[in-house]
């Protein structure tokens, strides 16, 4: 059997790395959460320009290859007049956005940052791939809209970013809670709500 010294030393060194990893957790976890918020930056900067460089030959290859021969505005646009349109597919985008960004942010109030940004996420992505199989030009601005409607990337980002900065540059007197490990929160909790009943029971005897 090992000596009980041994033991000691071991439990010792086991509890001084648990330490070491609780004190480094907040910095990793600020690390990972910055990297996390410039892809989703990425993301959205990605979603809004893209169609740029290509709206108004798209454009023009939905008008003339829908299904209405007959259409005469088809037969109207050239690479000299598309820029209208071209115009209204790209901006739908931003109306979606604008349309979806206060109910987005209720619900990132209400479920949390994370929640509100993974599900734009796979909004966007979804919405990415109905608008890369749109078949006419009415298609593609409505799969366009519903694409800025369920994303609050850029939104949620900023919100976090000014969260973490909040947190990081005020002084440990003005927010002595911030590097508090969960059973450190907890014992506070419970700490605040002995006081609470205590406060409570003697206004009660009062």
């Amino acid at each position: 059997s090992l000596p009980s010294s041994h033991l000691n030393n071991n439990s010792n060194h086991q509890h001084s790395q648990q330490q070491e990893q609780q004190q480094q957790s907040p910095s990793a976890n600020l690390h990972h959460a910055t990297i996390t918020l410039c892809l989703c930056t990425f993301v959205q900067a990605y979603l809004l320009i893209s169609v740029f460089p290509y709206a108004g030959y798209m454009v023009i290859h939905l008008f003339r290859t829908t299904n209405d021969t007959n259409n005469t505005t088809a037969k109207m646009i050239t690479s000299e007049n598309a820029g209208t349109y071209a115009g209204i597919l790209s901006s739908s985008f931003m109306v979606g956005r604008f349309m979806g960004s206060y109910p987005w942010g209720k619900c990132a109030d209400m479920y949390g940052r994370k929640f509100v940004l993974i599900w734009s996420l796979i909004g966007s992505g979804l919405g990415s791939i109905g608008f890369g199989f749109s078949n006419s030009f009415t298609m593609a601005v409505i799969l366009r809209f519903l694409l800025g409607l369920v994303n609050s990337i850029i939104g949620t980002t900023k919100t976090v970013v000014s969260e973490l900065s909040y947190l990081q540059h005020l002084p440990s007197s003005a927010f002595p809670h911030a590097n508090e490990t969960e059973n450190e929160q907890q014992q506070r909790r419970e700490e605040e709500q002995r006081k609470l009943n205590k406060e409570r029971e003697s206004k009660m005897m009062g």
